[in-house]
C-alpha cells in the first residue's frame, strides 16, 4: 500500500514522506498518492452503498468480544448500509441503519492524520482514527484505536471488487483478550 503522508501543506498532502520511501520487504518501490489517484479511489468509492445480508458476514463474533449489550447488539444486525463522501481534504464514513438513533458518522482527514470520534459501542470514551489511501489497489484503509473498557483496534480495508464494496476488518483486543475478521459486502445504491 502506499500511504498518505502525515506532514501538513497543499502539495505534501498527497506524497510519502522522504524517510518512509524506502522500498518494502517485496522489493516493489512504492508510488505516492497523487490528486489524480484520489479523484480515482473517490469515483470507486463514493456513494451510497446497501448492505448485502447474504454475502457478508455476521458480527456476532465482534459483538461478543466486544461485550455489548443487547441493544447494542440489536442494533448492529440493523444496520443496512453505508455513505461515503470524499472531498479533497475529507473522507466522511456514515453508517446507516434501519434505527435512526444508530447512525455513526465520522471524518477522517485525507492527510492521514488522527482525529477523536465517539465509541461506536456507545461506551464512554473516545476512539482515535487515521485514514490511509493505496493507489496500489484504489482502496482505503481506516484504522481504529480506543481505550478502557474493552481497549482495543479495529483495522477496515474499504475495496471495490466485482462492483461490490466489500469491507474486511480485524478487531484485536488488547491483552490478548482475543481478535476476530469480518467481511461486510455492500452494492451500489444507483
Amino acid at each position: 500500500m502506499v500511504w498518505i503522508s502525515q506532514r501538513e501543506g497543499s502539495a505534501a498532502d498527497f506524497e510519502r514522506p522522504a524517510e518512509e520511501n524506502a522500498a518494502p520487504s517485496t522489493g516493489a518501490a512504492p508510488r505516492a498518492v497523487t490528486r489524480t489517484d484520489v479523484q480515482r479511489i473517490s469515483q470507486k468509492l463514493v456513494g451510497r452503498w446497501v448492505k448485502d445480508q447474504a454475502q457478508s458476514d455476521r458480527m456476532d463474533e465482534a459483538a461478543s468480544l466486544m461485550q455489548l449489550n443487547w441493544v447494542t447488539r440489536k442494533a448492529v444486525r440493523l444496520i443496512n448500509g453505508l455513505e461515503i463522501a470524499i472531498s479533497e481534504d475529507v473522507f466522511t464514513l456514515t453508517v446507516l441503519s434501519v434505527i435512526p438513533w444508530f447512525k455513526v458518522v465520522e471524518s477522517y482527514p485525507m492527510n492521514g492524520s488522527e482525529k477523536k470520534h465517539r465509541r461506536r459501542d456507545l461506551r464512554l470514551g473516545d476512539v482515535r482514527g487515521n485514514l490511509v489511501l493505496s493507489a496500489q489497489d484504489d482502496s482505503a484503509e481506516l484504522t481504529l484505536h480506543w481505550g478502557k473498557p474493552i481497549s482495543g483496534s479495529e483495522t477496515s480495508s474499504f475495496v471495490l471488487h466485482n462492483d461490490k464494496l466489500t469491507v474486511t476488518s480485524k478487531l484485536d483486543l488488547d491483552e490478548n483478550k482475543g481478535s476476530c475478521m469480518y467481511t461486510l459486502v455492500y452494492n451500489r445504491v444507483v
